[in-house]
């Protein structure tokens, strides 16, 4: 984990990202695509649990989990469009989804993006996780190299629950069925 060298790259602008991921380059992978952090997460949600959805994107879990928001600054078919730094909900969730949300930037904004997460969490939470470890690895390569992606790592994973208090209940790297996509896939939980 180099703290500097993260704190020196580029960080895409909000419009940047938007454009992306609106769905004109960006497609969304089926549910079932994936081993650990697809629909498998259904299971892990108790009925009564309130949860949010981070970058939901076409917010494919919304007919699949009862009591769930999702929110996307880019995707029209958020519940409610705006990114999570913005976000301010009347009440706490006790399960958040950041299936490949927190994933751009440095590493200031990324502490930044996870502190929020975590303040709209209640005490005793989880947080799935699916993070990109750097890769440019979306179809369209020459727009996807102009993404800023944070190269998630076990350790980053790590230091970032320790600096929240969460402790990791299981973390493993997961490819994607289809288009061999890996990404690191995370729970972390607080008791």
């Amino acid at each position: 984990m180099n703290t500097q060298e993260e704190n020196t790259r580029k960080n895409n602008t909000q419009e940047e990202l938007n454009e992306y991921f609106n769905g004109n380059i960006w497609e969304p992978s089926v549910l079932e695509n994936w081993e650990y952090s697809g629909i498998q997460l259904v299971d892990k949600i108790k009925p009564h649990e309130y949860v949010i959805d981070i970058g939901c994107g076409f917010n494919m879990f919304k007919d699949k989990i009862s009591n769930l928001l999702g929110i996307d600054p880019a995707n029209d078919a958020a519940d409610i469009k705006i990114s999570i730094e913005e976000f301010e909900p009347d009440d706490k969730f006790d399960v958040a989804l950041c299936l490949g949300s927190i994933n751009f930037g440095d590493v200031t904004k990324i502490t930044n993006q996870i502190s929020k997460v975590i303040s709209i969490l209640k005490n005793t939470s989880r947080i799935y996780w699916r993070c990109n470890p750097g890769h440019h690895d979306h179809d369209d390569y020459d727009k996807c190299s102009q993404i800023s992606f944070f190269p998630w790592n076990e350790e980053w994973m790590e230091h970032f629950a320790d600096m929240f208090n969460y402790k990791i209940k299981f973390m493993k790297y997961e490819t994607h069925k289809t288009h061999n996509r890996q990404r690191l896939y995370s729970e972390w939980i607080k008791e």
